[in-house]
């Protein structure tokens, strides 16, 4: 054995391995180096590689090895950079943080390195906090790929003024998960993006008035593309009050691609929940599930910017209580969709516009949008606050409803201005009408639960979801107002009025002098409305 090294274990089997140390010929134990090149770390198995606990040690960095403290007293910023700066020396690796509360009174700089895993031991456990109001924590100038951000707290010992808890110009293929994010300005300033993913994070309680998510910059083009929002939870005030917002957006969108958000809750802010607002171009967003709800000062979610907005879907989402919290705004939608830019191809599927102070939804620009299956509830309350509202700014073809339900909505279901044209109703059911001037519709089809008692005066207003409507009193009509291209209608009289010829808008076989229980029926071709039968029973 004196040509020998041999092997002694210490502390025996510990989990799935075996650590032990290698003496020297005739060396006592008492006597030898503990250095970590010296004890063999052997895992079970039978093709396992036996290696020393020094390389074992080095798969993985904790910032306590580089001197950070973690007391939430002692400034640990230099520490984590150190740390992280050995990472980009061997290449990346995974950065450890224990338990602890970790300040940083300067940004932690990350421009340098990819293949980096930071690691906390839970969001109620690691906390890293800023205790500046302007500089961010984490913030990378580089275009930087393969990270990942797990397990921790990043707050604030300061009101924020400026800065972002990630500042990152531009991550590929990155993930953010179970991270709790507070004491904000911004949240996420991802300037540019691709193929990233956010999963788990809650963002509440901000301490400035910044955007929970912000994407991409205004007046820059081609900012970002395939970013994955997946179960996460945004608050513009902390947890639980909906009352005193600070925060002023949840998202912010301009000019980025390929947005997915899907399961995540966004409310209580106090400019909106959603922003998408596009210099030149923002494309393919689909939202799935999202809850959006409770603002102060404007709409849950607002579309607008220059750029064109297309290939958008929001599939089961929520749109709810805007304009409620304190010192709302009465006019605040579910959602607005404003005259700037171009749109092409938006779409909202098995959606709820429910209790926002004004519409339901807002719509401002003409062209390919369709509302499907849509629930519009308890939405307004006075003019020009409806469920649903299309207000285009010059004469122009309007939007699709098809299969939606309107309930309990102020002071009408559904609101078409006078430059409104060819807007498609299909199969909507309304429980208390709509206020739709003449020729403004397509089409019309379903049920209207309005009255369909009409007094009879010089020009009479029938709705266009109502085919048999009984007209009361017996002033003459001259007119009647028109509704879309198609509609027939059976008039039946209580009393004795006169149907009057070729005056207005009416084309009859000569004057229809009604009794008590006369039907007249007619057709309209959009304008001017044509005899089809008449009846003295």
């Amino acid at each position: 054995m004196d040509n020998e090294r041999r092997k002694l274990f210490i502390g025996g089997t510990v989990g799935a391995a075996a650590a032990c140390m290698t003496l020297a010929p005739g060396q006592s134990r008492a006597a030898a180096a503990l250095s970590s090149d010296q004890v063999s770390y052997q895992p079970l198995g039978a093709v396992a590689v036996e290696r020393t606990v020094r390389d074992k040690l080095r798969e993985q960095v904790s910032v306590k090895d580089f001197g950070a403290v973690g007391d939430g007293v002692a400034d640990d910023r230099a520490a984590i950079q150190a740390a992280i700066d050995q990472l980009q020396s061997l290449g990346g690796g995974r950065l450890f943080l224990p338990a602890g509360t970790y300040n940083v009174g300067a940004a932690i700089d990350l421009s340098a390195i990819d293949h980096l895993w930071i690691d906390g031991c839970g969001q109620d456990n690691t906390t890293i906090r800023t205790t500046s109001a302007t500089a961010s924590i984490f913030f990378c100038g580089a275009d930087r790929k393969y990270r990942k951000f797990s397990n921790f707290t990043l707050g604030s010992t300061v009101a924020k003024t400026d800065g972002a808890h990630f500042d990152l110009l531009a991550e590929r293929r990155s993930i953010f998960q179970d991270l709790k994010l507070s004491g904000w300005f911004n949240a996420f300033r991802l300037r540019g993006f691709e193929e990233c993913e956010i999963s788990r994070c809650k963002i509440v309680n901000p301490s400035g008035a910044g955007t929970a998510l912000l994407l991409g910059a205004p007046g820059a083009g081609g900012q970002g593309a395939n970013l994955h929002v997946i179960g996460c939870f945004l608050r513009g005030n902390d947890d639980i009050s909906q009352n005193a917002p600070t925060g002023l957006w949840g998202v912010q969108a301009f000019d980025v691609d390929a947005l997915y958000m899907i399961d995540s809750d966004i409310g209580g802010f106090v400019q909106g929940d959603m922003r998408i607002a596009p210099n030149t171009r923002a494309a393919n967003f689909y939202l799935t599930s999202c809850f959006f709800d409770a603002t102060r000062s404007n709409h849950c979610v607002l579309i607008e910017g220059d750029g064109v907005k297309r290939q958008f879907s929001f599939s089961n989402c929520w749109f709810a209580s805007a304009g409620k919290l304190a010192q709302g705004n009465v006019e605040a939608c579910g959602v607005a969709i404003r005259n700037v830019g171009a749109y092409a191809g938006l779409e909202f599927n098995g959606c709820r516009f429910f209790n926002n102070s004004g519409s339901g939804a807002r719509l401002e620009y003409p062209g390919s949008i369709a509302f499907k299956t849509c629930v519009f509830e308890s939405n307004g309350g006075g003019a020009p606050r409806h469920g649903f509202s299309y207000i285009p700014a010059v004469a122009a073809p309007g939007p699709l409803l098809s299969a939606c339900s309107f309930v309990a909505n102020g002071p009408k279901g559904l609101s078409l201005s006078e430059l409104a044209r060819q807007v498609r109703v299909l199969d909507v059911d309304l429980d208390n009408g709509a206020d739709v001037p003449a020729g403004t519709l397509a089409k019309a089809s379903g049920y209207d639960g309005s009255s369909d008692v009409v007094a009879s005066a010089t020009t009479i207003r029938i709705s266009p979801w109502h085919e048999f409507v009984d007209i009361s009193g017996g002033s003459n009509i001259a007119g009647i107002h028109a509704t879309y291209s198609g509609h027939l209608v059976t008039l039946k009289f209580d009393a004795a009025p006169t149907v009057i010829d070729a005056s207005q808008n009416l084309v009859l076989a000569g004057h229809f002098v009604a009794a008590a229980g006369a039907t007249l029926t007619l057709r309209c071709d959009g304008a001017t409305w044509w005899e089809v039968a008449r009846s003295r029973n």
